[in-house]
């Protein structure tokens, strides 16, 4: 009896599905527009994410503020926990930026990192001081060129021991990239006393990769604060790269939050909520559909060589991604 042959749509779909299990990823969304001292709620879905979850917010671009007064800071905000929902005062003046990453106990930045968020303006500023600048309970500098971090080029990371409390650790903040925890080697003390006490580090980050670096120690993430770079190019060396090098994306997250309402192929969410989708969920699903394709190939007797191989890759040879597009009405 001959196999039966159902429509390639059925057969890559099911493939699909089987692949997807894989390549889960839970979610975070904002579900109000951040708002100038509003309160913000980030809630999390999907089963796959290990509570307690948190969010890290660091501020990103200049102040608006008149002078340049700096007055935020860094927000670093548990759930309590087993909770998937968090609400908070945003203490951030409209006009200024920021960039979320959220975490769960399986490790830093296991949810992704969102995009460049802009705060919207609002009637309340009781939530800071425009004529008071924040200080930070350390400073931590890079060396040789402190204004710059350059592709494959060793740095060190350094800092005044005298200012902190316990080992200091760094954060790699890549907005709508892949965050992750700087890797520290031999922490040293320099004898000359110009550089302090620090380590070496070599970033195998791409030129043009936006790219913040946070300082924290024994009292928690940021309080060494939060420095902005974009990666130069130095003179091309790239033998630190890799397909896994990091890199900062424009537009659509890549792992975190789109704080825009958004729309793609016609279609309108489904809830108004300021959807964050993570770069596990996009990235598997579209790795799940190119490796659907991929069995079909190499598995073709499961559903039938004629039906599957020849209509399946006459019409998906090529695979397009839509971006999404920022719905302003």
């Amino acid at each position: 009896m001959a196999a039966p042959h159902f429509p390639y749509s059925i057969h890559l779909f099911l493939i699909t599905l089987i692949l997807l299990r894989g390549a889960q990823a839970y979610t975070w969304s904002f579900k109000e527009a951040p708002s100038q001292c509003g309160e913000l709620t980030v809630a999390v879905a999907g089963n796959d994410g290990t509570p307690p979850f948190h969010i890290l917010i660091a501020p990103f671009g200049p102040s608006p503020l008149p002078n340049g007064i700096e007055t935020r800071q860094i927000l670093d905000i548990p759930f309590a926990g087993n909770q998937s929902e968090v609400q908070f005062q945003l203490t951030y003046p409209a006009g200024s930026q920021f960039v979320a990453v959220v975490s769960d106990a399986s490790g830093f930045a296991s949810g992704g990192t969102g995009v460049v968020t802009t705060v919207e303006n609002s009637t309340d500023n009781s939530c800071f001081d425009a004529a008071s600048s924040v200080q930070f309970d350390f400073v931590h500098n890079i060396f040789p060129t402190v204004t710059q971090v350059v592709q494959c080029q060793n740095l060190r990371i350094w800092w005044d021991p005298t200012t902190v409390q316990g080992t200091p650790s760094f954060l790699g903040i890549i907005p709508g990239g892949q965050s992750y925890i700087i890797p520290q080697g031999l922490i040293t003390a320099d004898p000359t006393g110009n550089t302090g006490t620090g380590f070496s580090w070599t970033p195998s980050l791409r030129a043009g990769t936006t790219f913040l670096l946070m300082g924290g120690d024994a009292r928690g993430n940021g309080t060494g604060g939060v420095v902005s770079y974009v990666v130069a190019l130095g003179n091309n060396d790239g033998t630190c790269l890799s397909n896994d090098s990091q890199s900062s994306t424009s537009g659509s997250s890549v792992g975190g939050s789109l704080p825009t309402q958004t729309r793609g192929a016609g279609r309108r969410p489904a809830s108004p909520d300021w959807v964050s989708m993570i770069a596990g969920g996009i990235v598997g699903g579209i790795a799940a559909f190119a490796g659907a394709l991929v069995v079909a190939r190499v598995w073709p007797g499961i559903f039938g060589r004629s039906t599957l191989l020849s209509t399946l890759f006459e019409r998906h040879s090529t695979v397009l991604v839509q971006p999404y597009k920022v719905d302003k009405s």
